[in-house]
């Protein structure tokens, strides 16, 4: 049963949120409506975790719209990205590549 509960919950985040994928506060929300119907069934940490999520999906919510407009206005599309003085790194960069640089920008 509750396998099939948490089946339907996702079907129906998966659903909702298909087209939403820009806001991703919405996801948050969608996230927690969609799961309510579960919430009988969590005890102890699993519930205790939950409702503290639940408490701040808002915050959560507001906050990852407002990471999402400042990547929008850097210009950032992608992970991982890093900002290195007036350089943006888009993508995977090698370890032993992003330690040159890092000791680059270091030493100016």
């Amino acid at each position: 049963m509750k396998f099939d509960m948490a089946s339907a919950t996702l079907s129906t985040l998966a659903t909702d949120t298909r087209t939403s994928h820009h806001d991703l506060g919405a996801l948050v929300t969608d996230l927690v409506r969609c799961v309510e119907p579960l919430q009988g069934s969590f005890h102890g940490q699993g519930r205790a975790a939950f409702d503290r999520f639940k408490g701040r999906a808002d915050e959560v919510a507001a906050e990852l719209n407002a990471n999402r407009a400042l990547a929008q206005k850097l210009d950032i599309n992608g992970t991982p990205s890093f900002i290195l003085e007036e350089e943006m790194l888009r993508g995977y960069v090698p370890l032993a590549r992003m330690q040159e640089l890092v000791t680059s920008v270091r030493a100016q």
